[in-house]
């Protein structure tokens, strides 16, 4: 009874094991794909914003700022599709004799529970990997956002009515300036 109970539960393990391997694989697809997608948008982005201080008039500035941030962030996404080191929950046949070749005796329980460790410690080191992606398109993320608020700071503040009160406030306190 006690062998069957054993065999059972070595036989969840390892299912588990293989479940959660598949939802974090799942989840670093997920994040594999708003990175291109982001990466499209704020190489869009960039590239108008770029190309407007190039030969606009107006707001140089801003423009300037926006696509100097906009391409960061582009270059942030680009990292988190950049291939990512993967570790495989399936062991190649020597590796799996290697993590067999100790068993006093061969014990199915005792061979699938090895196998599940090795497959949760491969999802523990992709873990790893899928946070640091994450991590990487939240701050390709906030630099887009720092780019956009930034450049509409400097678009307030090189506007003709801002440069008007500025030149009027200098002029008050120092007189004949401009």
């Amino acid at each position: 009874m006690a062998d069957d109970y054993e065999l059972w539960l070595a036989k969840e393990k390892r299912a588990l094991a293989d479940a959660r391997y598949a939802e974090i694989a799942t989840t670093l697809e997920r994040i594999k794909s708003r990175a291109a997608s982001f990466l499209g948008w704020s190489l869009t982005l960039s590239s108008a914003s770029i190309a407007y201080a190039v030969k606009g008039s107006d707001f140089k500035q801003a423009a300037w700022c926006a696509g100097a941030f906009l391409t960061l962030s582009a270059l942030y996404s680009l990292r988190v599709l950049r291939s990512t080191n993967w570790l495989s929950k399936n062991a190649a046949t020597h590796t799996v004799d290697l993590l067999l070749e100790d068993l006093s005796e061969a014990k199915e329980a005792t061979a699938l529970n090895r196998l599940a460790d090795a497959t949760h410690a491969a999802n523990e080191d992709n873990i790893e990997f899928l946070e640091r992606d994450r991590a990487l398109l939240r701050k390709s993320w906030l630099l887009a956002l720092l780019g956009v608020v930034l450049s509409a700071f400097l678009a307030l503040l090189f506007s003709q009515p801002a440069l008007k009160l500025g030149r009027h406030v200098i002029e008050s306190y120092l007189p004949g300036c401009f």
